[in-house]
């Protein structure tokens, strides 16, 4: 009597035709995520070291960036200090000569600012407004002989106050030990912000006496312009006719 064979449920019978084939393919060279596409073109090659030195190289290329940035700032900073200068010598105007040399100071030294760098360099932006301001007001006063307000005197003295104080705080910044800077980070932080108030407040005064020159500029010009139409319409008319009698 034959043995009966016993098969279970659901188990795929053993082929050998099959089998064989599966062992004649070759195995594939390259791995699956880097096989060639279709069209025959290869990927591009990926790099771990570019990965993971690109933030390196961004950071470097930032810093460079500001410190041009920066470099540029400080040399416009110097250039409107010297014409500052130079106008208050020609008008023989000593407190702006003061303030030009003083805001100059301040620009040399900026740049070997150690702590609060970004804060000082916020601070000489404002310094470089009211240079500028000053070197219009004193321009249009010289051109126009206008008559500088006597609080003009007053604002430019304590604008000179102000970056005496600011120009020892750059000194301290530059000079102080790590250690030394890090204890007095809060005062120093403190003491800055005082400067930019009295900073503010200190361009708001000179734009005003900006605005009184311009309209004293723009009262004499329409003065001029008002005598000039006078003097026009006087020229431009005629003559009454003198009326003679028959003899």
């Amino acid at each position: 009597m034959p043995a009966i064979r016993k098969f279970s449920r659901g188990r795929a019978r053993f082929n050998p035709l099959e089998a064989a084939k599966v062992a004649s393919k070759p195995e594939s060279s390259q791995p699956a995520s880097q096989a060639v596409p279709s069209d025959g073109h290869q990927p591009p090659a990926t790099s771990e070291r570019t990965t993971m030195t690109t933030p390196a190289l961004l950071r470097r290329s930032w810093n460079f960036v500001r410190g041009r940035r920066t470099e540029e700032f400080v040399q416009r900073g110097l250039d409107v200090s010297n014409l500052l200068h130079s106008i208050g010598s020609a008008m023989n105007y000593e407190m702006i000569t003061i303030a030009a040399a003083s805001a100059g100071q301040l620009f040399d030294i900026v740049n070997s600012v150690q702590s609060n760098r970004d804060q000082c360099l916020q601070l000489l932006e404002r310094v470089h407004q009211i240079v500028n301001t000053l070197v219009n007001i004193c321009g249009d006063a010289q051109k126009h002989s206008v008559v500088m307000n006597p609080l003009m005197e007053t604002a430019v003295d304590q604008f000179i106050q102000t970056l005496t104080t600011l120009h020892g705080i750059l000194l301290s910044l530059s000079s102080v030990s790590l250690f030394g800077r890090i204890l007095k980070h809060l005062e120093t932080r403190s003491q800055l912000t005082d400067c930019d108030e009295a900073l503010r407040q200190a361009l708001d005064v000179f734009n005003v006496q900006s605005d009184l020159i311009t309209h004293s500029m723009l009262g004499s010009a329409r003065t001029a312009a008002k005598t000039r139409h006078e003097e026009l319409l006087r020229v431009l008319k005629p003559e009454p006719a003198v009326f003679k009698p028959p003899r």
